[in-house]
């Protein structure tokens, strides 16, 4: 009983200093009636560019495809890292690593997706594995197109490769992308 009308007392009053003031319970009642809307969530359904969900997830939010790494394109069509496969079937995760050897045209392609806006310095890429990628040794198949210098490990005696050592900073200090002879590793008798 005490406790219920200490209740009734602390909804009705509001005490300042020592005096006692009272408010009418029509004014400690909250209308919500006017904040139904607010509560109310509407579902969004953009569309997505056709073909999305083949490589990417669609957004519905948005209405945009997101790809995985390193993929791009509306719908996630281009790989900017195609050369960095071991085998292009295998769809495998590619990689920039630089532990085991990659074609250079591989290296090529790390360093323009890490180092985007560092103008050719590889000490100002947006990652740090585009600077790592002048200390590596890489590849090129001879007698092969761009397209066809996958980053499979050349088979000692059956493919025709030269190694190169890159450069401090990279394919960038070759001209026209093209290794220098300097660069070229002497070949094994």
């Amino acid at each position: 009983m005490i406790v219920s009308n200490l209740i009734l007392f602390l909804s009705t009053s509001i005490i300042a200093s020592s005096h006692a003031l009272t408010i009418p319970r029509s004014l400690l009642s909250i209308n919500t009636s006017q904040y139904k809307s607010f509560n109310q969530f509407s579902s969004l359904s953009l569309s997505c560019p056709v073909g999305c969900t083949q490589l990417g997830n669609c957004n519905l939010e948005t209405g945009t495809c997101e790809c995985p790494w390193p993929r791009r394109g509306p719908t996630c069509e281009k790989d900017p890292l195609s050369l960095c496969y071991d085998d292009p079937t295998n769809h495998t995760v590619p990689s920039c690593g630089i532990w085991a050897p990659k074609n250079c045209e591989c290296y090529k392609k790390c360093q323009d997706l890490h180092c985007q806006d560092s103008n050719g310095d590889v000490f100002d890429c947006e990652h740090e594995l585009g600077g790592k990628i002048g200390e590596a040794r890489c590849f090129l198949y001879r007698n092969r197109p761009v397209d066809q210098q996958v980053s499979a490990i050349p088979r000692r005696g059956v493919d025709e490769v030269d190694w190169y050592r890159l450069p401090t900073h990279g394919w960038y200090e070759w001209t026209e992308g093209k290794p220098r002879q300097s660069d070229k590793l002497p070949t094994e008798q």
